[in-house]
């Protein structure tokens, strides 16, 4: 096996993984998420900030910037 399919294999078995998780578990996740950044990191309201729409099972950023959104980050 080459190097590539080494990593493609990986790779594929990481996401499937990731798949498999439980779409509950992976709301709540996004959410700790959040709320981890929000109390460690000091995001003034000044700041400008970018997000993505997560595609199948990435984690979701969109719960971190709605409430950076109601915090007055733009």
């Amino acid at each position: 096996m080459t190097t590539a399919q080494t990593k493609e294999a990986i790779r594929r078995g990481r996401l499937a993984a990731r798949d498999a998780l439980d779409p509950a578990w992976r709301e709540r996740a996004s959410v700790a998420v959040a709320e981890r950044l929000l109390a460690t990191v000091d995001i003034p309201s000044s700041s400008v900030v970018s997000g993505f729409l997560p595609i199948r099972s990435e984690i979701d950023p969109r719960p971190l910037m709605e409430r950076l959104d109601r915090q007055g980050v733009t």
